[in-house]
Parts: C-alpha cells; sequence; structure tokens
C-alpha cells in the first residue's frame, strides 16, 4: 500500500515535472520560444560546438546564457531520471534510463526543429541524457539510504526513522529547490516572466504541501525515530509560511 502511494506521488510530480518543462522548452517567450513561421530550420550536427562557443565567449554572451544553456540543459533532465524509476519497475536498470532520456531528448529536440521554437543541437542531447543519469544516480543514492536506514537492522540506532520521513525529507528539498528556482528566475528576467516564476513557484508550494503530508505520516508511524519528520516539517512549514508572506505582501 505504502509503495502504491509513492508511486502515485511520483506520477503526479512526474507529470507536473513534463507540464513544465513543455512549457519551457515550447512556449516560453522569455526563453526565446516564441515560433517565426519566417525563421528558416536551424540545427547543430556538430558535438561539443555550441558547448565551445558558450565557454570560449562566456564573457561576451554572459553568465545567464552560458548557465542556461550547458547546466540548464542537465538539470532540465534530472527530474526526468529520477522520477521515471520510481513510478517504472523496469526502468530501474540505468541503461533503460539513460536510453529512455535520450529519446525523450530526441523528440524534444526534433519537435523544436520542426516547430521552429528553438533548434536541433546534438549538443543538447548529450546535456540531457547526462541529466537524465544524473536523476538516475540521484534516485539510486536516495534508495539506498531508504533502505539502509529505515530497516529494523540498525545497531547503533535504537529506533529506525520512520520510512515516510525521508519522503517527506526529499520532498522539503524538492520545494526548496524550486522555491530558489523561481526567486532566481524572477531577478534574472527582472520581472519579465510573471507566469514562468509564478509557475515555478506553485510547484513549490504543492511539494512543500506533500512534504508535510508525508512528515505527519511519518509521525503517526508507532516506535520510530522521528528527528528527520520534525525537521522535514519544520522546512516545508517555513517555506510555506514565506510563501504566504509573499503573496499577502504583493496583494
Amino acid at each position: 500500500m505504502k509503495k502504491h502511494r509513492h508511486r502515485i506521488l511520483g506520477a503526479v510530480l512526474f507529470v507536473l515535472y513534463l507540464v513544465l518543462l513543455t512549457y519551457f522548452l515550447f512556449f516560453a517567450e522569455e526563453m526565446g520560444r516564441s515560433p517565426d513561421v519566417r525563421a528558416e530550420y536551424s540545427y547543430n550536427l556538430t558535438l561539443f560546438k555550441e558547448i565551445r562557443r558558450f565557454l570560449l565567449y562566456r564573457n561576451i554572451l554572459g553568465w545567464r546564457a552560458v548557465f542556461l544553456n550547458i547546466f540548464g540543459n542537465v538539470l532540465a533532465f534530472m527530474p526526468f531520471g529520477f522520477f521515471l524509476p520510481v513510478i517504472w519497475v523496469r526502468t530501474r536498470h540505468w541503461y533503460i534510463t539513460v536510453l529512455l532520456s535520450f529519446a525523450m531528448s530526441l523528440l524534444v529536440e526534433t519537435m523544436q526543429l520542426v516547430g521552429k521554437v528553438g533548434s536541433f543541437d546534438v549538443d543538447d542531447l548529450l546535456l540531457n541524457t547526462i541529466g537524465g543519469f544524473a536523476g538516475y544516480i540521484i534516485f539510486v543514492l536516495a534508495r539506498g539510504v531508504w533502505e539502509r536506514y529505515s530497516g529494523t537492522n540498525r545497531k547503533y540506532i535504537k529506533k529506525p526513522f520512520a520510512k515516510n520521513s525521508f519522503v517527506a525529507a526529499g520532498l522539503a528539498a524538492a520545494a526548496l529547490v524550486f522555491y530558489t528556482a523561481a526567486i532566481s528566475f524572477s531577478y534574472y528576467t527582472q520581472g519579465n516572466a510573471p507566469l514562468a516564476a509564478a509557475a515555478l513557484g506553485f510547484c513549490s508550494i504543492i511539494i512543500a504541501v506533500s512534504s508535510v503530508v508525508y512528515g505527519v505520516f511519518a509521525m503517526m508511524e508507532k516506535e520510530k525515530n522521528y528527528l528527520l519528520a520534525k525537521i522535514s516539517l519544520a522546512a516545508a512549514g517555513i517555506l510555506l509560511l514565506v510563501w504566504v508572506l509573499m503573496i499577502v505582501f504583493a496583494l
């Protein structure tokens, strides 16, 4: 029952991630994604060409452009590599996740080329695939921590951590990441992308609420160590309070 609940939450977050990814890759005008019927088809088939260009001319293009085009392509696919093995057991082999990350990136690049809302770039294929693999590594590490510390065979811990506390902690961390992304994006765009910042903020709030829910579930487990659950509840609660204050002052 608990595994089923975790997969449902993973599926919900995965769908939310796909919606955000679709918006930023195809519809975000502040990211230069507005279609232009007059534009020529743009593509790059030389590996490392664009990466090298951004690194060589970083002072001219700006560090924001370097970050978005190099690190952004990696970060964008990390949730894909993390959530996929959570909701689909068959993808828990690293090579399957890597292949699916590459296939997803290939689909995105092709759609950007055909729709003229971007360019087909083999460097993006590489960076997206690396991001998917990095997300898979984080999943493996998180799963290892879960199995190691939620068991009952620990000699130096009298009571094992509540299993749901690990989920609560992971969600609290994710909520903080989305909060940071929302604030940073609003800052770098100088407030010219309110919809994108609001979308990231909304995700942060939803994930923080989920963290609180799982923290409560953790506190309801019997004969467990509740330290991690309390920390997660405090972090998520403070983050939600910050969001409430920001919304109130904005209104």
